[in-house]
């Protein structure tokens, strides 16, 4: 999707937008200012359980922007982030919201670029009494 029709397409669907409970965006080829406005415009729904990102080539400078959307939508509880070009230093953001979000039970990671650092700040937030999460 180019930025233009994301653009327009947010704006002529706002009031559909807060009422979606699931939204899957795998494969969408979405840019860093496409996924911006998105996760800007989610933050306003307060139902939404179910975010699939996958396959969009996100990466660190995206995770910021998720990590607040997590924070603002706090009735997620599944979120797809599979195949995309996440390192180590995204998964320490992820892993403070784990242990802060207690909707937030399952986080799909798979081919991405954790590396071990990644997998230890997930392992050790998922140990944390606050985490509710049960598949990673």
């Amino acid at each position: 999707m180019n930025d233009t029709l994301i653009q327009n397409i947010v704006s002529n669907t706002t009031t559909k937008l807060k009422g979606l409970q699931s939204l899957s965006l795998s494969r969408c080829e979405l840019s860093n200012y496409s996924f911006d406005v998105l996760c800007k415009t989610l933050g306003q729904n307060k139902i939404l359980r179910f975010l699939d990102v996958g396959w969009n080539h996100l990466d660190a400078s995206n995770m910021n922007v998720l990590c607040d959307l997590l924070r603002e939508s706090t009735n997620i509880g599944k979120i797809v982030l599979h195949h995309n070009k996440f390192g180590s230093e995204s998964m320490r953001e992820l892993a403070e919201i784990i242990v802060t979000r207690s909707s937030l039970n399952y986080i799909d990671v798979s081919a991405n670029h954790i590396g071990p650092e990644g997998f230890i700040y997930l392992i050790e937030a998922i140990s944390k009494p606050t985490s509710r999460l049960h598949t990673l």
